[in-house]
């Protein structure tokens, strides 16, 4: 978050910038190294559980599908991220 932050401040002062699209991007943790995170940020054991797509489809909240879908395309591209 910090180093984030910090360009996400100078993105914003920029006037140049206004209306402009800008890619930002930090390191790309795995689950497991994100529940690690917030286990010690938070001081409480969270544990990583990977859902599968099509499981995860069928949750039936509203746009459950467009996300799994979103998932999907991600792991099947993720070189690409």
């Amino acid at each position: 978050v910090e180093d984030i932050g910090k360009c996400a401040c100078a993105i914003f002062r920029d006037q140049s910038l206004i209306g402009k699209f800008v890619g930002v991007h930090s390191e790309a943790l795995t689950g497991k190294e994100i529940a690690e995170a917030f286990t010690k940020v938070c001081g409480q054991p969270v544990q990583y559980n990977a859902v599968p797509t099509d499981v995860y489809a069928s949750f039936g909240f509203p746009g459950a599908d467009d996300l799994a879908n979103m998932f999907r395309f991600f792991k099947e591209n993720e070189y690409a991220f």
